[in-house]
């Protein structure tokens, strides 16, 4: 359940973070008959150590449910069997003869369940391993996400450290990836996402949201003049090029990250 939780709370205190993907979470369990409490069941699959959990679970519900997450992150007619095939593919933790009898069971269950991503999960038995691990995957993380993460050569292995990123844990993050991949891979998901945060012009920039931030926060004037000077001296080399602009503010490292971690 770590790991939800984790996303709960990056959901509730990051200006990035998107209350509505754990809305749409919840609302595919229980559209499935499960309930909110069964979030912790969900975020058993792909954890290693968590197999007591599923033991008994409602597999069947349980690979509905993340199959219907998928299909609300997308918002398209886009095939599930696609990202899996996307996702193995870019697994840097398996060998490529591994690779291929991943990618040949695969292709078996496409072929078997027609294209319905439902039955697809099914019938890989996604619940379990060696699948799990890319379920837990498409449940965790948005099209967005990958978009911005492997736009930056940031790998699928990490992947897992996205989750971990609000403010108690970002200097963990910082000890496993690039400072600056993970940066610009942040920025650009600001970039993207910006359009469905409802108290957001989507016009906004990155300068305009931090600056916003600092002005509502409880920090010392002189503190305020400074990050804002920063800020202001940050736009002006990076001119309009949100990645610049986030590894010049240091916006993974204080006093940024406290503030862009942090519900305004």
């Amino acid at each position: 359940m770590k790991r939800f939780l984790i996303l709960f709370i990056f959901c509730l205190t990051s200006p990035l973070g998107r209350a509505d993907i754990y809305d749409d979470t919840v609302t595919c369990l229980k559209e499935r008959g499960l309930k909110e409490t069964d979030i912790r069941i969900l975020d058993a699959v792909g954890e290693p150590g968590n197999e007591h959990i599923l033991k008994d679970a409602p597999k069947d519900k349980l690979v509905d449910a993340i199959a219907c997450i998928f299909r609300k992150d997308h918002k398209t007619n886009k095939a599930l069997f696609g990202t899996l095939t996307e996702l193995i593919n870019m697994d840097s933790e398996i060998d490529n003869n591994k690779r291929k009898e991943l990618l040949v069971t695969l292709n078996a269950c496409n072929k078997k369940t027609d294209g319905n991503d439902t039955n697809l999960l099914k019938c890989l038995e996604a619940t379990q391993p060696p699948f799990d691990k890319y379920a837990a995957i498409i449940r965790d993380v948005t099209n967005v996400i990958k978009e911005c993460f492997f736009s930056n050569k940031l790998t699928f292995s990490d992947l897992r450290y996205r989750k971990m990123l609000h403010r108690e844990s970002v200097s963990e993050v910082l000890k496993h990836v690039g400072e600056d991949n993970i940066t610009c891979a942040m920025t650009c998901e600001f970039d993207k996402n910006k359009h469905v945060y409802k108290d957001m012009d989507p016009n906004e920039t990155i300068h305009k949201r931090l600056e916003t931030l600092i002005t509502k926060s409880s920090l010392p004037e002189e503190k305020k003049r400074e990050m804002k000077e920063t800020l202001d001296r940050c736009d002006h080399q990076a001119r309009g090029d949100s990645c610049k602009f986030g590894k010049c503010v240091k916006l993974m490292r204080p006093p940024f990250v406290q503030l862009y971690f942090k519900n305004p």
